[in-house]
C-alpha cells in the first residue's frame, strides 16, 4: 500500500507540477528562462523531474533553482522521515 502511495504523490507532483507551470507560462510572452518571475518558476520546484534534470545546467545558472529544489525536497524528506 505504500509503495503505490509513493508511485501517485511522484506522479501527480510531476504531471501537476508540468501542466501548472506550462499553463503559467503560456501567459508570459516571454522566452528566456531568467526573465520569468518566481511564481512562474515555482512549480517547477516542486517537479521531482526538474531537480533531477537542474543538474545538467551550467554551474553559472544552477544557484536560485537548485538551491530552492533542494529546500523544498529536504523538506519533504524530513516531513516524512518524522
Amino acid at each position: 500500500m505504500r509503495t503505490a502511495v509513493t508511485y501517485a504523490t511522484i506522479i501527480t507532483l510531476t504531471v501537476v507540477t508540468f501542466i501548472i507551470f506550462m499553463i503559467e507560462i503560456s501567459t508570459w510572452s516571454r522566452q528566456n528562462w531568467e526573465q520569468f518571475p518566481w511564481t512562474v518558476k515555482l512549480p517547477l520546484c516542486l517537479n521531482p523531474v526538474f531537480f533531477l534534470t537542474i543538474g545538467f545546467a551550467p554551474a553559472q545558472q544552477l544557484f536560485p533553482e537548485l538551491v530552492c529544489c533542494l529546500g523544498i525536497f529536504v523538506f519533504l524528506g524530513l516531513l516524512d522521515a518524522g
